[in-house]
């Protein structure tokens, strides 16, 4: 089995203003563009919903009360 490899980079200034140029800076959704609240509020909600664990269906749960 393979062992996970980090890996750091180090960029100067520039590539940093470089990068944030081509695909924004953190909290943007594009260049320039911040992301509204409502979208941040999506996203933790799609985030919390992949956390919970999946909920029985109607078939698991009268099984249940079969036995």
């Amino acid at each position: 089995m393979s062992e996970n490899q980090v890996h750091d980079y180090v960029l100067s200034p520039d590539e940093l203003k470089e990068i944030w140029a081509k695909y924004g800076k953190p909290g943007e959704t594009a260049p320039g563009t911040k992301a509204t609240k409502n979208v941040t509020i999506e996203l933790n909600q799609i985030l919390n919903l992949m956390k919970k664990p999946a909920r029985k269906t109607l078939s698991q749960q009268r099984q249940v009360f079969r036995h």
